[in-house]
């Protein structure tokens, strides 16, 4: 029988997990200024490189807006985060996202959706543009789907294949 290796998490990963938790649960709200590295760490009782590389990390992670000179706040991280930013959020949450962050994530895809269909209409080609034409007066022709086909969504082809042309010679996708 085999035996996984234990391992403690670091000083700076500590750190980095307990700001983390203030800032989601509220204890450290958007804006919140934070204390200078010398006095975070004296309160911690660490080390100034352990709090150093942790507001790092957060940093990177969304959580934190580092100033030059002026400080470091709690940064707007359902705004400015990132792909990091969601993982700790669902780390936090024991992998589950509440209402606002699923409403963030679909801001996010419409957005994104938007301006990829604004830079297909921009980049198409004739052709493209022919065939797409073509394939939405075949959907409009169609009858309508049955229930369980309305229940269960057909998966969309992917992009590189030749049902989707009007991704072609687009300059978002090279």
């Amino acid at each position: 029988m085999e035996f996984a290796k234990l391992s403690a998490p670091s000083l700076k990963d500590l750190f980095v997990q307990q700001l983390q938790g203030m800032i989601l649960s509220g204890a450290l709200p958007v804006g919140t200024q934070l204390p200078p590295e010398r006095v975070l760490a004296e309160q911690m009782q660490v080390s100034r490189t352990v709090v150093n590389s942790g507001l790092a990390e957060l940093s990177e992670q969304g959580f934190l807006e580092v100033r030059p000179r002026q400080g470091t706040c709690v940064a707007d991280y359902r705004r400015r985060g990132n792909l990091s930013t969601l993982i700790a959020i669902m780390q936090y949450k024991g992998g589950v996202l509440g209402k606002d962050e699923i409403r963030s994530i679909l801001e996010v895809r419409r957005a994104l959706e938007h301006l990829a269909a604004e830079r297909a209409i921009l980049y198409a080609s004739e052709q493209a543009m022919d065939l797409l034409g073509g394939h939405l007066e075949r959907m409009a022709a169609a009858p309508p789907p049955g229930p369980l086909e309305r229940r269960r969504p057909r998966r969309p082809p992917s992009p590189s294949s030749t049902s989707w042309p009007w991704w072609e010679g687009t300059a978002s996708c090279r």
